[in-house]
């Protein structure tokens, strides 16, 4: 089902300015390519190996492919003359956020993506190649076991991507992690007929950066752009904020942007995934993090000017330490997930974050959502359900775009194996349905979210107060939470827009700790309910939250 990578107003597509027929859309490697048909030269004919990595090569540019940023579907935007201006028209083939909107030429850009893992291998012989991610397949093992069918592997579930109706990815698998003080890309090692890890020697050192780290990057990159899809870096992993790897992971990234600044492909770095759960500094202080943000920000945008920096940050609670209105990026990617179950309170919480999300006053999108199919647990039509809710009330409640935890179910050990919209055997499941139907329609639908914000709504404890700044204005979509007395553990809220709050939970409250999007954390101590916070006063943080993303038409 083709269509327009343009929003709806009404039932009717509002089409850019110019030739209708050059309007982006989401299908492309199923429209525009026959499945025996060949893309021209970008990585090599489908019976020719990638780039050989083995040694630095001279020249580490893509071969072959055009940087207009076309592929398998016409992504090009509507053609004009102007560059600076889309009143004018735009003819730049990145895309760019103008008043919280990314647009591509003079149409908005909706990213409906889903989570790709790659992997790097390496030979015997010391070469290195691209391959789709191992553990994707039942038959053959690890997918492909050399370059060429790893190459077809690649291509073929590239291509299945962009015919379920998706228009983007976001890259998984060649982010580097730390090592020794620097920052590394890890591999697996292939033998003729099965997979073992990486000797530590033939992981690639990329601060300084081994060109052939580099061009496996590219021809990812390359295979992304064949198969007419777009597509956001996850560029680190793990603790790359830990002291000695933090400034090597920035000049890495430098180095990483400026390779790609030409490449309109590639829309956005993400700079790393979760740090509530990976990173050494799980509990920083808000000013801290700021500052390693700022150290990451400044480092991509030194290497390009065209191209997005966001940050994978994982559910309500990240707000107390690695805060997105704390961190300047261009925009904040959600990670969001339910109690791996599909009812009535997961909805909810799907709702009641979504709403909280959009009422952050800093562009956004989901980055990661998802619910794994598991023998007992939910099935496929209540995965496919989950999946229609979150996009469908992502859109609604403001979100930029979506993608969807995981492109195909892996070999990773229960639970959590089947999130995959496709199964090992290559077979399509009803939540990819969803997508395939998904229409941005403008004016978005109203955003609903429950009645109650919060983990508890039948709890029958109740601690009211009230969130004011330092001049004592309210407060709204602070988060509190409160640590139970004799049990443990903790219930939160989210205040309205007056500032108020009224935290349910089933046990007597300890203590409240409250913030908000780029405010100070406080604990307030209530003994058991025996006090009332009344007022919560949060300080403004001296924090560096200048940002410079493309925010017209790029040149």
């Amino acid at each position: 089902m083709t269509r327009p990578l343009i929003l709806l107003a009404a039932a009717a597509v509002v089409l850019a300015c110019g030739d209708p027929s050059r309007v982006e859309t989401l299908s492309g490697a199923r429209d525009t390519l026959a499945p025996d048909t060949a893309v021209a030269d970008t990585v090599g004919s489908p019976d020719t190996q990638l780039t050989d990595t083995a040694s630095p090569p001279e020249d580490t540019s893509v071969a072959d492919v055009p940087s207009d940023g076309s592929g398998g579907a016409d992504t090009t935007a509507p053609e004009d003359t102007a560059s600076g201006d889309t009143s004018a028209g735009c003819d730049s083939p990145f895309v760019y956020l103008e008043d919280g909107q990314l647009r591509l030429g003079d149409a908005p850009f909706v990213p409906v993506s889903v989570n790709f893992i790659f992997d790097i291998r390496h030979t015997p012989e010391g070469d290195y190649y691209i391959a789709p991610h191992h553990a994707n397949c039942d038959e053959p093992p690890g997918c492909c076991d050399d370059a060429e069918s790893c190459l077809d592997a690649a291509r073929e579930q590239l291509a299945q991507v962009a015919a379920m109706g998706f228009n983007s990815l976001r890259i998984v698998g060649l982010a580097v992690i730390p090592e020794d003080g620097t920052v590394v890309l890890d591999c697996a090692h292939q033998w003729p007929t099965w997979l073992d890890y990486c000797p530590p020697d033939a992981r690639l050192v990329m601060w300084p950066p081994d060109p052939r780290g580099l061009q496996l990057i590219a021809d990812a990159v390359a295979l992304t752009k064949e198969a007419g899809l777009r597509g956001i870096l996850l560029a680190g992993h793990h603790d790359v904020d830990a002291e000695g790897v933090r400034d090597a992971y920035a000049s890495y990234l430098e180095a990483l942007s400026e390779r790609f600044s030409d490449e309109p492909t590639l829309w956005a770095y993400d700079l790393t995934n979760e740090p509530v759960y990976e990173f050494a500094n799980k509990d920083i202080d808000k000013v801290d993090a700021n500052a390693i943000g700022r150290l990451w920000y400044d480092a991509v945008r030194a290497g390009s000017p065209r191209h997005m920096v966001t940050m994978g940050l994982a559910e309500l609670g990240t707000v107390r330490h690695w805060d997105p209105g704390a961190l300047p990026l261009d925009f904040t990617s959600f990670h969001i997930y339910g109690s791996g179950g599909w009812n009535d309170a997961v909805r909810d919480y799907l709702s009641t974050f979504l709403a909280w999300a959009g009422r952050e006053p800093y562009p956004s999108m989901v980055g990661e959502t998802g619910l794994s199919v598991e023998d007992g647990g939910p099935g496929d039509y209540e995965q496919r359900d989950f999946a229609r809710h979150a996009l469908e009330t992502a859109w609604a409640c403001g979100s930029m775009g979506f993608q969807w935890w995981l492109y195909r179910d892996v070999h990773w050990g229960p639970p959590g194996e089947h999130f995959g919209l496709v199964r090992w055997d290559g077979s399509v499941r009803p939540a990819a349905k969803p997508f395939d139907d998904f229409y941005p329609i403008e004016p978005r639908p109203p955003c609903e979210s429950p009645d109650y914000w919060g983990s508890d709504p039948d709890g029958m404890v109740l601690t009211s107060g009230r969130v004011v700044d330092e001049v004592g204005a309210p407060v709204g979509n602070a988060f509190i939470s409160g640590r139970r007395c004799i049990t443990g553990g903790s219930d939160w809220t989210i205040s309205k827009p007056d500032g108020t709050f009224e935290l349910r939970s089933a046990s007597l409250i300890s203590e409240l700790e409250v913030t908000a999007a780029g405010l100070s954390v406080e604990h307030v101590a209530i003994a058991c309910n025996l006090a009332t916070p009344g007022d919560v006063t949060l300080r403004a943080l001296p924090l560096d939250m200048a940002i410079s993303p493309p925010s017209a038409c790029p040149e």
